[in-house]
């Protein structure tokens, strides 16, 4: 096996799929194993797809399919992997309407985790990161 930290020792991003912050008592271990957990810490920009809305909203909006959410809570577990950035642009965002959305982004503010694609919504609609200090 091939020691990735050994060919790139410094990290300014690392790009990650969809993640379910479901259970904030659940192993770490489980969702995120320890490998990738120690490059989340070394990185200075973890981005990743935050698949639907933290909120405690019962509202669900009617659609095909399942209406998913987390327990704004969980943001915890965003932060216990160092994930400061969050993209909000999927199918399930949505599942629990406008208060959904504004929950997920007043969890996020208050935990300093950046979130971008919320196109329609606010005007936080792009974010841009200051990489190198330029």
């Amino acid at each position: 096996m091939i020691n990735i930290s050994m060919y790139y020792p410094d990290y300014d991003f690392i790009f990650l799929g969809d993640l379910f912050p479901v259970d904030s008592n659940v192993n770490e271990k489980v969702i995120i194993g320890p490998k990738l957990q120690n490059l989340l810490s070394k990185s200075k920009h973890n981005v990743v797809n935050l698949e639907y809305p933290l909120t405690k909203s019962e509202s669900k909006i009617a659609k095909t399919g399942p209406n998913f959410k987390a327990d704004p809570s969980n943001v915890n577990l965003l932060r216990k992997f160092n994930i400061n950035i969050c993209n909000l642009a999927n199918n399930h965002i949505k599942d629990y309407g406008i208060q959904g959305i504004i929950d997920t982004c007043s969890s996020l503010e208050s935990s300093n985790i950046k979130y971008f694609d919320l196109m329609g919504y606010n005007e936080n609609n792009l974010l841009f990161i200051d990489v190198y200090g330029i």
